[in-house]
């Protein structure tokens, strides 16, 4: 008994490189908001960026404590994006390309997570 709960609260490799993906990305998110670059294209980027970075922080770390609320939230983010990103004009193929094999993946793990 004791072995399969181990089992099932075990992250597993392709969790841990998500983790880790979309922890890094949050990170280079939050440093690329305040650079010159992302002032020149506005204060609404910039925001944006910050509050994604944010969000994609949190649902990274739900998804390396092997919780489900972490996945959906990354879903939701992933989801809500891509409007957004159309209406204000940054929308583009790797907007959907990355997100979309990210969202696939964590798909198929979520009955292994909590």
């Amino acid at each position: 008994m004791e072995t399969e709960q181990l089992e099932e609260q075990k992250r597993g490799v392709l969790l841990t490189i998500i983790s880790i993906f979309l922890g890094l990305g949050c990170l280079l998110s939050l440093f690329t908001a305040f650079t010159p670059i992302a002032a020149k294209l506005g204060i609404y980027y910039q925001v944006v960026l910050v509050i994604a970075a944010l969000v994609t922080g949190i649902s990274a770390v739900g998804i390396w404590s092997n919780k489900k609320w972490g996945a959906f939230t990354y879903i939701g983010l992933s989801v809500f994006n891509q409007p957004f990103l159309y209406i204000m004009g940054w929308w583009n193929l790797g907007a959907l390309l990355v997100p979309g094999v990210i969202c696939v993946l964590l798909g198929f793990k979520l009955k292994q997570m909590k």
